[in-house]
């Protein structure tokens, strides 16, 4: 099968859209399918690593000025030499509402409305212009809030996978395992992330010196949150560092993952820490109770610090930590990404 994805961003982005879409396009060519990606150049790049033989990257002039205007005939005229069985959209409003309506579309939906409400919108003004188009939502509390958009166009849903072999616990031999609880967040900083609330939580924790916290990301609110750890003197605790292409070696060195996030879609970062051996720390929001519950992590209310404090006091626990740690890897088996391009594919 010859399949087509459109991914603006996939060269110089290292978001959750951008990892979602490496991930199925080398799943799927290891499958034996024959895998395109039609991205936009960019002065920067994003380190993907290594790419299947069956995936190919075809980059796309890109304009400052009137990008979604022509850049969907551009696409047309890719896709008129590809020819493709399928092709699958992570965004309708890059242009893409200009694309020849002939071929099977399938538009994944990797943000809630609430988060994107405009761009729903957008999504309910033009989806009826495709001739064939299924929607896929990444969790239930997605397609729950996409059904007033969607036109009554079917609608599936499909969870976020894992690399199983990539994502994996450390052995640790049993002098060097450290005494502290190493937390972890990878994220791209902004408010909604939550970040904050972790740092507040830790400034009155009573066991502070034996919590250790490291943060990889890049963003808008950076600045803000290491004011915070200026502001209640954490630096020694509590570390920013950059974001990294090797996530996976990182992940495998700490206890638990934290994400005390709004607004997610399906995230991945936790199911990647979850393969990896990390117990989670999340909020309470959606779509956490669709794949967290209290045999692999904690789901806390961001803003009771009362209620962190308590749960840290668990994981300090070591023999509850270790049991929360194979848990964890245990239950990211069912979401590895064959299971989830087998599903996609059988649409």
């Amino acid at each position: 099968m010859k399949i087509v994805i459109i991914s603006p961003f996939q060269n110089h982005l290292g978001r959750g859209i951008e990892r979602f879409t490496y991930s199925i396009a080398n799943v799927m060519a290891k499958q034996g399918h024959s895998v395109i990606i039609y991205a936009w150049k960019s002065k920067t790049k994003f380190n993907w690593g290594k790419k299947h033989d069956n995936v190919t990257l075809k980059l796309c002039p890109n304009f400052r000025y009137y990008q979604r205007s022509w850049i969907g005939y551009y696409y047309n005229y890719l896709l008129a030499k590809d020819n493709p069985d399928r092709v699958y959209l992570n965004f309708l409003y890059h242009g893409e509402i200009n694309l020849n309506k002939k071929y099977k579309y399938y538009y994944v939906l990797n943000s809630p409305s609430s988060q994107v409400k405009v761009r729903y919108e957008f999504i309910k003004k033009h989806c009826n212009l495709f001739n064939d188009l299924t929607f896929v939502a990444v969790s239930e509390m997605v397609k729950r809030e996409a059904l007033a958009y969607i036109n009554n166009i079917r609608c599936e849903v499909i969870y976020n996978g894992v690399d199983l072999d990539l994502f994996k616990p450390a052995y640790i031999k049993q002098e060097e395992l450290e005494q502290s609880l190493k937390l972890i967040t990878t994220a791209a900083l902004v408010e909604r992330k939550g970040v904050q609330y972790m740092i507040k939580a830790l400034s009155s924790y009573n066991k502070l010196d034996q919590i250790k916290f490291n943060i990889y990301g890049s963003g808008p609110y950076v600045s803000e949150l290491n004011r915070l750890i200026s502001y209640y003197e954490l630096s020694n605790y509590i570390i920013i560092n950059e974001a990294i292409d090797n996530v996976e070696k990182v992940l495998a060195e700490n206890d638990v993952f934290v994400l005390l996030s709004k607004g997610e879609a399906m995230p991945i970062a936790p199911i990647e820490a979850m393969a990896s051996g990390l117990a989670l720390l999340v909020s309470n929001y959606d779509p956490y109770p669709e794949f967290v519950d209290e045999s692999i992590g904690f789901m806390v209310d961001r803003e009771n610090v009362k209620q962190i404090h308590s749960v840290l006091d668990e994981l300090l626990q070591k023999q509850k930590l270790n049991q929360l740690k194979t848990n964890a890897r245990k239950a990211s088996e069912k979401f590895s990404w064959e299971k989830a391009v087998q599903l996609y594919l059988s649409i």
